[in-house]
């Protein structure tokens, strides 16, 4: 996957990949992902590194729990940039490598008749005390219609990232066409920062491979907005 995005005057670019077997077990899953970040403009130079091992099972169909370990590494100039959208605070006073340790996720969720999914997560539990891996707490609620038609939403709770519990407010919907082209529309609110984002996809999914595409845009920035694509591959 690869992702550009514009940010405070800074152009972002992040490339990455995963691998998950879904399909040697039928209860257990696991996966390895590597992403890379990289920006370096005139306000800000930033670097991270984001490398992941999930494991996840499942009870029947129904119940579903899951881990994730992670090595993060964040090295960000805070003579350059030191504050987030909006102008408000983001990051600690001192030094420049922000974060160079290990982290983890752990969730779980239950589904109903196949319908109704609500899942509960926590994230970087071990608190390594970075904004870059804040302690959050997530819970959402999916409900799928018809077998074409996904809605969610949900509330993300960030504890650490600043001087008050920062909330974001998200919601989305797919519409999968014809088994093979989904369409996605979303929005996000950010409490703390006072942000409202949209986004907009669009894919193609067949039995070997998939493609996505997707636009990301603050409402009250003009200047911030970001583009993604990714592609996958199935075996097996």
């Amino acid at each position: 996957m690869y992702q550009f995005a514009r940010e405070q005057g800074a152009n972002l670019h992040m490339a990455g990949g995963a691998i998950v077997d879904s399909v040697t077990s039928s209860t257990i899953g696991a996966g390895l992902a590597l992403n890379y970040l990289r920006a370096n403009e005139q306000r800000t130079d930033f670097e991270s590194w984001d490398a992941r091992l999930a494991l996840a099972g499942n009870i029947k169909d129904v119940f579903f729990i899951g881990a994730s370990g992670r090595y993060l590494r964040v090295e960000n100039d805070l003579e350059r940039g030191n504050r987030g959208p909006n102008g408000r605070p983001a990051l600690p006073s001192s030094g420049s490598q922000q974060l160079d340790g290990l982290t983890f996720d752990a969730g779980a969720g239950l589904r109903f008749a196949q319908i109704v999914s609500i899942g509960v997560v926590g994230y970087n539990l071990s608190n390594p005390g970075s904004v870059y891996a804040p302690l959050a707490l997530g819970s959402g609620v999916g409900l799928t219609l018809f077998e074409m038609l996904l809605i969610e939403a949900d509330v993300v709770l960030d504890f650490t990232s600043h001087d008050e519990i920062g909330t974001d407010i998200q919601a989305c919907a797919e519409l999968f066409l014809a088994g093979r082209v989904p369409l996605r529309v979303g929005y996000a609110y950010d409490v703390y920062y006072n942000i409202n984002t949209i986004a907009a996809g669009i894919g193609y999914v067949d039995p070997a491979f998939g493609i996505d595409i997707g636009f990301q845009k603050d409402l009250t920035d003009s200047g911030r907005f970001a583009l993604s694509l990714g592609i996958r591959i199935f075996i097996g």
